[in-house]
């Protein structure tokens, strides 16, 4: 009860999670979704350049690519790039468009891929969609060489604004909601995402919480006025208060 995970009641079954991120969810990403990634190409590429300095290119595995850009970007860096995404839709935009080969369309535990196979593992904003977030980690530290990096990223339930919202819809007697989205499965604080990495067989080498630009994003504007507001403040007191507010976690592991 005092852990710091929040979990939605009820639940998803593993059937419901697949229908909806299969199909549901692709119709109801926004418009410029294309777009967006693509105005997030040059940022990561400055991670894969910052990459290079710590770690040699081999295997990387996307859990929830979407529509590939990021194997794509890693690609360029001389990763041999594979995939898992639950939609056909994107899984076909990074096949057909893209030119990735290796795309899994399901979920990781039905890839089965062997032991020890991969050399980095990027899992960005997928954890808090899954039904057994625990054994996700699990299957990743098994698929994950020795040494290997995990990139893990994820809302954080710790939040200032969300925790106040939180509170005022408490104190009103009205149902609590999952932060971003209804279809959260989990969501988590940094320590309790740090124990479970652990747990999992990792070690922590890196940890930050942080705002994103709303510029970066259009969907910020279509907002409330104060929400908006609201973010460009929090925003501007991560950039002077580092590692202290944010909305997203961030944590780079090394498979011990």
């Amino acid at each position: 009860n005092h852990c710091g995970l929040v979990y939605s009641d009820p639940q998803a079954t593993e059937k419901s999670l697949e229908k909806f991120y299969s199909y549901q969810y692709v119709s109801s990403c926004t418009p410029d979704y294309i777009q967006q990634c693509e105005n997030k190409i040059e940022e990561n590429r400055e991670f894969f350049r910052r990459l290079e300095k710590w770690k040699k290119p081999g295997r990387i595995l996307d859990i929830g690519c979407a529509a590939g850009f990021y194997l794509k970007i890693a690609q360029e860096f001389g990763w041999d790039p594979y995939g898992v995404e639950l939609s056909e839709e994107f899984s076909k935009y990074a096949r057909e468009k893209l030119k990735l080969k290796n795309i899994f369309t399901g979920r990781l535990e039905q890839a089965n891929y062997p032991d020890i196979f991969f050399d980095y593992v990027h899992c960005w904003h997928t954890i808090e969609h899954v039904s057994d977030p625990l054994q996700m980690l699990q299957e990743i530290s098994r698929i994950l060489k020795k040494g290997g990096i995990l990139r893990i990223g994820t809302p954080n339930v710790e939040e200032p604004y969300y925790q106040l919202t939180r509170l005022i819809r408490k104190l009103k007697n009205k149902n609590q909601f999952m932060m971003s989205s209804d279809h959260h499965t989990f969501e988590f604080s940094g320590r309790i995402l740090q124990a479970m990495l652990k747990r999992a067989g990792f070690t922590i080498r890196g940890f930050r919480v942080y705002y994103p630009n709303p510029s970066d994003d259009p969907q910020y504007f279509k907002g409330h006025f104060v929400d908006v507001i609201a973010m460009y403040f929090f925003y501007w007191l991560s950039k002077i208060v580092r590692n202290k507010f944010g909305i997203h976690l961030e944590i780079m592991a090394v498979k011990q």
